[in-house]
């Protein structure tokens, strides 16, 4: 990839991660993309599929996932959680080795995955700038888009009674019941953007959790896909501590950044000699610092007094002479 192209394509992945940190579009390789959207149904099983070698190696393919699929809604059913509805995979662009690797999967919310699927999130919303039935399905995309990437909540989804209202506006070439989010709208054109340098990327091999495809006879579909799978739950973990960690940073640094300044303004004597801090906060203040000095003055080693003695008797003979 010539060195235009990685700084593009650098630029870009930053610009994706900083629009859309948790839920983003994934821009794929043609033989993925391709792969899925010919299925007609599981999208990620086809792509997953389409890097197998053989007949036999689909089959299993098909086989291990899903009996992860199966266990995902077990799990979701026993938590009472009915948003476990599709598989997405979770791949990256690796530019020193020219290599596009799918290193993870999980099953997500159907909301959640009609976010991450690039060409199925850009056929909804050309569908909605062109049809009004497709807006209450747009606008839920928009709300999860907002809440799950920490962006200020759009408007309100339509009634129904709205809906009909717009939807015969439309008709009489009126406005559009719920427009889609600019930074919406801006991530899906930085991720397409990134997909089509992706996909012009010369000799850009795709690999599954660092193993080379087509997968060789010997390899362990199964092995595989239950490493691909257990790589997107830890993905998810990590994601959800760190920003149960950034939180309480925050406070804890809130707290901490309080208590120097409120020391600050005690033995400053505030704001303006009285604005900041009380009279009471400044005389304790004082007297720490006093009794501060008084304990380094009593530390301070024996040649000390020496070392002043001799100062004064400089100080006197300058004055003789």
């Amino acid at each position: 990839m010539p060195p235009s192209q990685v700084d593009q394509v650098t630029a870009l992945q930053k610009r994706l991660a900083a629009l859309a940190p948790s839920v983003a579009p994934q821009p794929l390789p043609r033989v993925l993309a391709a792969a899925g959207n010919a299925s007609g149904g599981d999208g990620a099983l086809a792509a997953l599929q389409a890097l197998c070698t053989s007949k036999r190696q689909r089959r299993a393919m098909e086989s291990a996932v899903l009996a992860v699929r199966a266990s995902c809604s077990a799990e979701a059913a026993d938590a009472d959680d009915d948003g476990a509805g599709a598989i997405s995979l979770y791949g990256r662009l690796d530019l020193g080795r020219g290599s596009f690797d799918v290193h993870g999967a999980r099953m997500l919310p159907a909301v959640d995955a009609s976010l991450r699927s690039l060409s199925g999130l850009l056929e909804a919303l050309s569908a909605a700038a062109h049809a009004d039935d497709e807006h209450e399905e747009v606008a839920e995309m928009v709300r999860r888009f907002a809440e799950a990437n920490g962006h200020k909540a759009p408007l309100a989804a339509p009634t129904s009674s709205s809906s009909s209202s717009s939807s015969s506006s439309s008709r009489d070439g009126g406005a559009t019941v719920l427009p889609p989010s600019p930074l919406l709208q801006e991530t899906v054109t930085v991720a397409y953007a990134l997909q089509v340098l992706i996909r012009s990327a010369p000799g850009l091999r795709v690999t599954l959790c660092g193993v080379a495809t087509p997968l060789g006879a010997t390899v362990d579909v199964r092995a595989l896909v239950e490493k691909l799978f257990a790589a997107g739950r830890q993905a998810a973990a990590a994601a959800v501590a760190g920003e149960d960690g950034e939180d309480g940073d925050e406070s804890g640094g809130r707290k901490k950044k309080g208590k120097r300044s409120k020391q600050k303004r005690g033995r400053g004597g505030g704001d303006g000699g009285g604005g900041g801090g009380s009279a009471a906060w400044d005389l304790d203040a004082a007297e720490e610092a006093a009794e501060e000095e008084a304990s380094q003055d009593t530390a301070a080693p024996a040649g000390g007094d020496a070392g002043k003695k001799r100062k004064r008797r400089k100080k006197s003979k300058k004055s003789a002479e």
